[in-house]
């Protein structure tokens, strides 16, 4: 119980270390981003050929 409480939370605790560290806010949010952006735009790119080709 107490890891998945940990898991919940760790975006959170994340953005308040890096805030604490000087940086703005959202700032390892974007990192984040950054880091998988072709990934996600791959997998959209693969929704969109399977469900998104406008017809069966």
């Amino acid at each position: 119980m107490g890891l998945q409480y940990a898991l919940y939370f760790l975006d959170e605790s994340v953005e308040r270390r890096v805030l604490k560290a000087g940086y703005p806010v959202g700032a390892a949010q974007a990192a984040r981003n950054a880091l998988h952006a072709d990934e996600r735009a791959a997998a959209a790119a693969r929704y969109a050929a399977r469900y998104r080709s406008g017809g069966s």
